[in-house]
């Protein structure tokens, strides 16, 4: 399984995080080592570890002269998204959201009015 990230996904990610900032904020070190972080990887492909699987994260596996560890990749939904295009996904199919794209807690989720949109 693979993340193809954006060309853009350090701006993306940036913006993002100022979002709704006072002009005057300075971010954490550690915010601020992983955008550089993100900033590196963007336009590349990078695989996922598929050890554990979630809807909206994926950890990578390390990542040479940028992470020895490997970066835990957050998807958010839409233009906020860094990532393009998700490869040889292996997460278990689950519905999704019609309205805004999350999937669903549960199997038996699907009639009830979505738990993040309410649609």
């Amino acid at each position: 399984m693979k993340l193809k990230i954006k060309e853009d996904a350090g701006t993306i990610f940036l913006h993002k995080h100022y979002k709704n900032m006072s002009p005057h904020y300075c971010a954490p070190a550690i915010v601020r080592v992983y955008a550089d972080k993100i900033t590196a990887i963007q336009g590349m492909t990078i695989e996922v570890e598929t050890r554990y699987l979630w809807d909206d994260q994926f950890n990578t596996v390390p990542i040479e002269g940028i992470s020895k560890l490997g970066l835990r990749i957050l998807d958010f939904k839409g233009e906020k998204s860094i990532i393009e295009e998700i490869i040889d996904d292996e997460r278990p199919l689950r519905p999704k959201c019609k309205k805004c794209g999350h999937y669903y807690r549960s199997m038996d989720d699907i009639d009830k009015p979505c738990w993040w949109c309410d649609k």
